[in-house]
């Protein structure tokens, strides 16, 4: 059985081998319709008075003790600290009392999504309303590959792929961005790419001519440059004949003057750099990000300040949101093989300043293409274009209605949207979640475990394959195509242990975190609700303990089976009213226990909503309690990360919850397989 937990590997249409697609995540189907609790705004329960109607409308208020039992070790995060290597460790979330516990904001987090699950809610507000952006990569789609090489070849030309990409300089003036593009002069000469590229090998090798001939090294500046700064190459020569990759090698761009000559083709090409003014033209020397197997660079004319358009904002942001969402994987990477703490932070610094925009008043140079009417930027050639659509436009209709904010999740645990006309709406929540505190069962086995090194990222939307519904689209479905629809709700798999742990060599990708043991004993809080129904106090307690058998995930690491817990309703406490308000006898416990009416509440609310008693009837919930189901959890091999090397160079996407749970078919090749139910389900 291979990394991917598939017996054998299957042959594709294409005629390649394809592997088993899992991961230590599944998605939840959407419901085909949003359940509304309420009607209208009004008719949601007022904050400011304790409402107790007789009858099927009686509202309950009160407060539950909950438990909370680790089943593999855990952890969520808390405080930061650096331990002696100078290795930053994120220890266990803890109270003022130095208790530990798990944040009440957390487990609120954790019973929301549940409520809206099984509340058969909305999922709306859980979506950025973005567009992300993409480049040519290994193993995406053919279509979207088509886009993207009509685009960066300019107007569907035939030829190099980069004909639509030009190159200038961009300036921060004003808080205003400009670029700028080379001189008029060189239309003609540069007809396609306004830019000249630079091999590395080129440059060796007429190293080597100069050195036979025993002539000047046209390209002796690099070469100085490189001596004084060590990371201007890609590469470094250990001998006449061999390369050895530069692992300090940092993108950049110096101004420089250089010298073009014809080649065989009648070609104009760069055959000597120096310092400005040595050579006959002027403009700039500009190396990219590190990249295994580049070795090319980009000599850019000097600047036209005549030749210049504005950036629009929107062009802007879209750069600005981008980076930002990078920001911190630049350079980790690349680097991480550097022993040297102080160079390795250097190099990766210096990545992040190259990729930035420029301050006010500097000017660098810059690429860029145009698209729809946008202009994308950026500092390589290969560009990150914008998809299509946001990722909100795969949402299903009904859960963007109005109506979606009376759904069960909303009116109990509140909301704060824009209307349509900008204007905020809010609700305040009607349930208080306190941290639940750990009760230690022995407090030698109050253990906090070794420090665990492990890598917590993990693919984002951006990962189509895997976020959006696929069906039988050959090639698969993107978000560049008009009727794309997302998956559901995204849920980590239950896992037997929590050992398999995605250790690395790279400091820089990964983190440092102390869990405590499975054996930590039992953590305890409490949940306040006020005005509830009897249908939304069911579902409450529901989404608490779930269903008999099955055990939820929480805190951190949950891909590496970090944080399975048992999570059980200890007692149930409904205020009397006319107890507390009896001016004739003094209280001390309002309360009524209501501990023994957990199983009716639970079973009313599903009677309310027509949920059958294996919950059969509705496909998300279904899905939820598959993944949740301690007693068929699916084998490792089969929910863990697929290698980098074969995540990108897939072509089958992620296998659906009921595929993972029952095993249906784990050889299939099911690149063409239909996803069921998807509006994707017919031949195209």
């Amino acid at each position: 059985m291979n990394s991917n937990g598939s017996k054998s590997n299957q042959k594709g249409n294409n005629g390649n081998y394809q592997k088993y697609v899992g991961a230590p995540y599944n998605f939840v189907s959407l419901p085909k319709s949003i359940v509304t609790r309420r009607n209208k705004e009004s008719e949601l329960p007022d904050h400011q008075k304790i409402l107790e109607v007789s009858g099927e409308d009686k509202m309950y208020s009160g407060e539950i003790e909950y438990s909370i039992v680790p089943q593999t070790d855990i952890f969520v995060g808390g405080v930061s600290e650096k331990n002696k290597d100078g290795k930053e460790i994120q220890k266990f979330y803890q109270v003022a009392d130095g208790t530990y516990a798990i944040p009440g904001s957390t487990v609120r987090g954790l019973l929301r999504t549940n409520t809206q699950i099984l509340g058969l809610g909305s999922i709306d507000d859980d979506v950025e309303d973005n567009k992300m952006m993409y480049r040519k990569v290994a193993g995406a789609k053919e279509n979207l590959l088509n886009t993207y090489k009509n685009t960066m070849n300019g107007k569907g030309k035939k030829g190099s792929q980069y004909d639509g990409v030009r190159a200038g300089y961009i300036e921060c003036r004003n808080g205003q961005y400009y670029i700028y593009q080379p001189g008029r002069e060189l239309d003609e000469e540069l007809p396609k790419e306004n830019y000249y590229t630079l091999n590395e090998k080129y440059i060796f090798a007429k190293e080597d001519e100069a050195h036979k001939e025993r002539k000047p090294d046209p390209f002796a500046l690099l070469k100085d440059y490189q001596e004084k700064h060590d990371y201007l190459l890609q590469y470094k020569r250990e001998s006449i004949n061999e390369m050895q990759e530069n692992e300090e090698y940092v993108p950049f761009y110096i101004p420089i003057s250089y010298n073009i000559e014809r080649n065989e083709k009648k070609e104009p090409m760069v055959t000597a750099v120096g310092e400005l003014g040595e050579c006959e033209r002027n403009g700039y020397l500009m190396g990219t990000g590190k990249m295994s197997g580049k070795k090319i660079w980009y000599v850019i004319p000097a600047v036209d300040k005549k030749r210049v358009f504005n950036l629009k904002s929107d062009e802007v942001n879209i750069f600005k949101t981008d980076y930002n969402a990078k920001e911190n994987q630049l350079g980790t990477t690349a680097y991480g093989s550097i022993e040297d703490e102080e160079k390795r932070n250097e190099c990766i610094e210096t990545t992040k300043s190259f990729f930035k925009l420029p301050e006010e008043g500097k000017i660098r140079p810059v690429f860029y293409v145009r698209e729809n009417g946008m202009v994308f930027f950026g500092y390589a050639r290969n560009l990150r274009l914008l998809y299509h659509h946001a990722i909100k436009d795969g949402i299903p209709k009904e859960h963007k209605k109005e109506s979606r904010i009376f759904d069960y999740a909303h009116s109990m645990y509140g909301y704060s949207i824009d209307s349509s006309g900008n204007e905020k709406k809010s609700y305040k929540g009607r349930i208080y979640v306190e941290d639940a505190k750990l009760q230690p069962f022995r407090q030698k086995d109050t253990i906090k475990k070794n420090m665990v090194t492990a890598v917590l990222g993990s693919p984002k939307p951006s990962s189509y394959l895997d976020y959006l519904c696929q069906g039988n689209v050959k090639g698969g479905i993107s978000y560049n195509d008009d009727a794309f629809e997302i998956r559901g709700y995204k849920q980590y798999w239950l896992r037997k242990n929590a050992n398999n742990v995605n250790q690395t060599e790279n400091d820089n990708t990964v983190s440092n975190f102390c869990p405590l043991s499975k054996r930590c004993g039992k953590f305890t809080g409490k949940i306040r609700f006020k005005n509830l129904t009897k249908d939304e106090l069911g579902l409450l307690l529901w989404t608490i303990r779930l269903e008999e058998g099955k055990q939820q995930n929480i805190g951190k690491a949950k891909a590496y089976g970090y944080g399975r817990i048992v999570m059980e309703v200890e007692k149930l406490q409904i205020y009397d009213y006319e107890k507390m308000y009896n001016l004739n006898q003094f209280c001390l416990n309002p309360f009524e226990d209501y501990s023994d009416q957990v199983e009716m509440l639970i079973k009313y609310y599903k009677k309310y909503q027509s949920i059958s008693k294996d919950n059969s009837n509705h496909r998300s919930i279904n899905e939820f309690f598959m993944m949740k189901d301690a007693d068929q959890m699916p084998d490792t091999n089969k929910i863990e990360y697929m290698k980098t090397e074969d995540y990108k160079s897939r072509k089958l996407r992620l296998q659906t919850v009921s595929e993972i749970h029952d095993n249906e078919n784990p050889d299939l090749d099911i690149s063409l397989k239909p996803f069921k139910n998807s509006k994707f389900d017919r031949k195209m």
